[in-house]
């Protein structure tokens, strides 16, 4: 017996191990006019399964994308009736990821630098936009932004059709409003601000998804333009370098063949390669310039892409919490300040007194209703310094470093260890203490607020709604808000036409025709639609050939 279990560890240990595959995410494209094989029957039609694996189907493509181990996605390739399966292939927001230094007031409306570079509200006399559709696929929108929430029309999560396709990154407002910023007395307008505007969230807050969202949100687009009709246009500000698979190129087929306009970002890596989707035939690959009219250092370019536009520093819409806004103005002098951890956002107006280090017995009895202005240093915190001022009636802080060296504010707070978010060992008495307004300054700029003593001041700690943003994301929304207008006027063309179109319109940059670095040149709207419907511009008739399926690749 003692032999025989000797020996049947021998023969264990000797035994190959076989591990078990772990599932990976793939797509999975048949063809349609062949039966499917009995994994995928399983695969669609067992509802455990169907949850079990993810399993997304498509509304107008022979097509799924499942997790499967990589034996079961080999089964499948050499099934008959399956064209492809491949792995998902990453996709990603294309800015920059940073926001450029912005300190326009946005209380009055302000004119985005680059709509008048590409001629955009010259055409609107004419239209702009109305009753066309442009959906944004990208990490979603904030349709409560003010700016926004006119032309907003609806949408869907791609990455959780449970949940609304709300924005937790800031890109996909920022691309929204680049298009449609309604034209009011505050903030921006966009360069069609009367189009129909359209939320298809396929990056998450990261700002990163993969081909099989993309692809499912061009579906989706597909599948509303024949619920609702009318004319489309899909502005995708995201991309890779890679290829993928088969199902990506596959959407952007079935969707241009529907008469959609698809518009894409060339890419942020200034190499001579289109980023994924935007070098799919078909889709207008747009790459950027700055206001100096140069191709923006960033911007990828090369064969496939159609014009330029501006993508550097654009101001648009913003999601609120990403960014704040943080000033003292003294008349039309405005001192950058930075809003300390604990106080509250607000804006308030009153007359500067000076208050020493903030100590008891140091407040004027003038500082009440006023501003408090406080130099950082002696044995208090920046807490109970603006306690104090609260407490001598102060309605608004502002702290100045004692330090000349620093040419900038540190991250100052008012909370206490203990006191954060998700912390319970606050002090009972700051547990639930509401702080007055309060921001800093360097020292050099708390000298010059200490010579203004007296003086009448506003102090500002806001979340900024609008903001500046550079990448070939901010390129491509300037020409899908061209395209929408081009519709608006001639509801008959197809994507064809449209890029002909714009492509024969472009103003030239460095030499007349296509450039390597700047394609066919800066898009011109203004241009374009004098093209296509110059008796709205008082014009003779254009006399020109249809260019309906004709390639626009040089």
């Amino acid at each position: 017996m003692l032999r025989k279990l000797a020996v049947f560890a021998v023969l264990l240990l000797t035994m190959p191990v076989i591990a078990e595959e772990t599932r990976q995410r793939y797509t999975i494209v048949t063809n349609p006019d062949a039966p499917r094989p009995s994994r995928l029957r399983r695969l669609t039609s067992n509802a455990e399964e169907k949850v079990a694996r993810r399993v997304r189907t498509f509304n107008n493509i022979p097509a799924y994308a499942a997790d499967l181990t990589p034996s079961e996605a080999e089964e499948l390739r050499k099934s008959a009736g399956v064209a492809s399966v491949d792995p998902v292939v990453e996709r990603y927001a294309s800015s920059l990821g940073s926001v450029a230094p912005h300190y326009e007031k946005y209380d009055q409306q302000i004119t985005p630098w680059g709509l008048p570079v590409v001629h955009i509200k010259d055409v609107w006399p004419a239209t702009r936009g109305e009753s066309i559709n442009v959906a944004v696929l990208d990490t979603g929108i904030d349709w409560t932004h003010p700016d926004l929430v006119a032309a907003y029309s609806g949408g869907i999560n791609i990455l959780d059709d449970t949940k609304p396709p709300m924005d937790d990154n800031f890109h996909g407002t920022h691309v929204a409003g680049i298009i449609a910023a309604t034209d009011n007395d505050f903030g921006v307008v966009g360069g069609a601000p009367g189009v129909k505007l359209w939320n298809v969230k396929v990056l998450d807050r990261e700002g990163k998804g993969y081909d099989e969202y993309t692809a499912a949100g061009i579906d989706w687009v597909v599948e509303q333009q024949r619920l609702w009709g009318g004319r489309w246009v899909i502005n995708m500000s995201l991309g890779s370098a890679s290829l993928g698979g088969k199902l990506e190129g596959l959407a952007v087929q079935r969707a241009y063949a529907a008469g959609i306009v698809l518009v894409a970002s060339a890419g942020n890596r200034d190499q001579d390669w289109l980023d994924y989707p935007a070098a799919y035939p078909g889709v207008l690959a747009v790459g950027a310039i700055g206001e100096d009219g140069e191709k923006a250092e960033f911007s990828s370019y090369g064969g496939g892409m159609l014009v330029v536009a501006p993508g550097v520093a654009v101001q648009s819409t913003f999601l609120a919490g990403q960014e704040e806004i943080s000033e003292v103005a003294v008349g039309t002098d405005l001192t950058e300040s930075r809003g300390l951890i604990g106080s509250p956002f607000g804006q308030f107006t009153g007359k500067i007194v000076a208050c020493g280090r903030g100590e008891l017995g140091q407040f004027p009895a003038n500082v009440a209703g006023n501003i408090a202005l406080i130099q950082r240093g002696g044995e208090l915190s920046f807490r109970e310094k603006a306690r104090n001022a609260k407490d001598a009636g102060a309605s608004a802080v502002v702290i100045w470093n004692h330090d000349a060296s620093d040419p900038k504010v540190p991250l100052w707070t008012l909370t206490p260890k203990g006191c954060g978010v998700g912390e319970n060992n606050c002090e009972p008495e700051w547990k639930d203490y509401v702080f007055p307004l309060t921001v800093g300054v360097t020292n050099v700029e708390g000298l010059e607020l200490v010579g203004k003593n007296g003086q009448t001041a506003m102090v500002t700690f806001l979340e900024a709604r609008y903001g500046r943003l550079s990448g070939t994301s901010m390129a491509a929304p300037h020409v899908a808000s061209t395209a929408a207008l081009l519709l608006a006027l001639d509801p008959t063309m197809n994507p064809s036409e449209v890029q002909f179109v714009i492509k024969h319109t472009a103003r030239d940059t460095s030499k007349p025709g296509w450039d390597h670095k700047t394609a066919w040149g800066i898009v011109d709207a203004l241009a374009a639609a004098k093209f296509v419907a110059p008796s709205r511009f008082n014009l003779p008739p254009t006399n020109y050939t249809s260019p309906r399926r004709r390639s626009t690749r040089p």
